[in-house]
């Protein structure tokens, strides 16, 4: 049979000559392939991690980003045990001054649970999101325009004008069971709880370029009454002060100035806790209050004391229209005497 081919096709070795050259080519280029493309799927896939803080970084970018698996490369194995150990509270205080709208502060309210694995150099990191993409694009969207808008010709007015906005357009939540307790869902129902102020007020403060931080703790009274409480401080004039956007809310768009731009001092009632009673946090707020204008300060503490002063005003006129009746009755008792004498 293979003589009867070969009588048939004169040219039979040089077609399968060709053949065989051609075999050859396809073979080293899938060798090639399976060579070259690996190599390069590892470096755009699994970026190196050099760093607990390069970790903390990667991860909030991997949030921003909606990524819900990200493969990365830990080559130092003392740095891989000291990530798998990390107590999540410490991420959910970091703060990157370079990066602040992608830092874990605010990026680990945006995540609804994280999963780890490793083995050897590799490590993955899962992310479950409670919101939708369109939805977070069309929430940042929204915020960096809002941003824009409300930035002033300086850092005091850029940080009035969102303490402003956010009194003027959102309520305190009290009708849903405290649940909104993002911006997002503030900015969904027009009602939110501290965390929402505070975590606005950090995203807006910082597209607009004034330098904000987010902190957590207690708010109270005197008396030993209060609840887990967020708030911030922004960095105006080269200094930091404490901003409580919510409690200067008193409801139905009326604000008051208590709690905007004050020292520690100044700052009654709130107290740090966790990762924010530090000494780092403490040493760099102002030992003063920003100098406010007479024109917000004294409508400020009329409007908190409104009652109180409207009960003064009460008690002074009754005590001056009693005393102005006992003066004339006087005179009238002297006058009858001296027509009697």
């Amino acid at each position: 049979m293979l003589k009867h081919l070969k009588c048939c096709f004169p040219g039979y070795k040089s077609y399968m000559y060709k053949k065989l050259c051609k075999l050859i080519a396809v073979f080293i280029l899938i060798c090639s392939v399976f060579v070259l493309i690996p190599k390069l799927d590892v470096r755009a896939e699994a970026p190196e991690i050099t760093s607990v803080e390069d970790f903390y970084e990667k991860l909030s970018e991997q949030i921003y980003k909606r990524e819900t698996v990200k493969n990365y490369t830990v080559n130092d194995m003392s740095l891989m045990k000291e990530i798998v150990k990390i107590d999540w509270n410490i991420y959910a205080a970091h703060y990157s001054e370079e990066k602040p709208l992608t830092s874990g502060c605010y990026m680990v309210y945006y995540i609804d649970k994280l999963y780890y694995s490793y083995k050897g150099s590799a490590l993955r990191i899962s992310v479950e999101y409670p919101y939708s993409d369109i939805d977070m694009k069309n929430h940042f969207a929204r915020l960096n325009r809002l941003a824009d808008e409300l930035k002033g010709k300086n850092d005091y007015e850029t940080v009035k004008n969102v303490h402003d906005y956010l009194i003027d357009h959102f309520e305190y939540d009290k009708k849903t069971s405290f649940e909104n307790h993002t911006d997002i869902e503030g900015f969904r129902d027009g009602v939110m709880v501290c965390s929402g102020y505070g975590l606005a007020a950090y995203y807006l403060l910082n597209s607009a370029g004034v330098k904000t931080r987010i902190i957590t703790g207690y708010g109270g009274d005197a008396f030993g009454n209060g609840e887990n409480h967020m708030w911030n401080i922004v960095f105006v004039d080269g200094k930091w002060y404490n901003i409580d956007v919510t409690w200067d809310d008193l409801g139905k768009g009326k604000k008051v100035y208590d709690f905007f731009l004050k020292s520690d001092r100044d700052f009654n009632n709130h107290e740090r806790l966790g990762m924010y009673a530090t000494n780092e946090i403490s040493s760099i707020i102002s030992d003063t209050s920003y100098r406010l204008p007479l024109s917000l300060t004294f409508p400020s503490f009329a409007l908190r004391h409104m009652r109180t002063l409207i009960l003064a005003a009460v008690i002074l006129f009754t005590l001056i229209k009693t005393i102005i009746r006992q003066k004339k009755n006087r005179n009238q008792v002297i006058y009858y005497n001296e027509e009697d004498y």
